[in-house]
């Protein structure tokens, strides 16, 4: 139900009345999952095993790695270079251990 004719796009009364209705207590509950959405999606734990400082992902000091396609966050350099080594390691060795695995199976 779109009016193309002079650029305008139709929408029903009932989808406005609804989309600008006010509801006091929806905004009050929604406050706060907005703000635990916007911890979740911004903090995070240093990705090194070892560390397990909270970090903000978006900030100058944080680093930020791909390993295999997927982000790494890191709360240093050191953490950075330590976690993309233990990362890959790990992989390696489950590749290694799967390989292992498919040799060993009865044909």
């Amino acid at each position: 139900m779109t009016d193309t004719t002079q650029d305008n796009v139709y929408i029903p009364t009932e989808t406005t009345d609804t989309n600008f209705s006010s509801n006091s207590e929806h905004r009050e509950i929604m406050t706060h999952v907005l703000d635990e959405l916007l911890c979740v999606t911004n903090y995070n734990t240093c990705d090194n095993e070892n560390c397990e400082a909270e970090i903000y992902k978006h900030r100058y000091d944080c680093v930020t790695i791909c390993v295999y396609d997927h982000e790494y966050s890191f709360c240093s350099e050191g953490c950075a270079s330590y976690g993309a080594w233990s990362i890959r390691y790990d992989r390696r060795k489950a590749a290694r251990l799967e390989n292992r695995r498919l040799t060993l199976l009865p044909k």
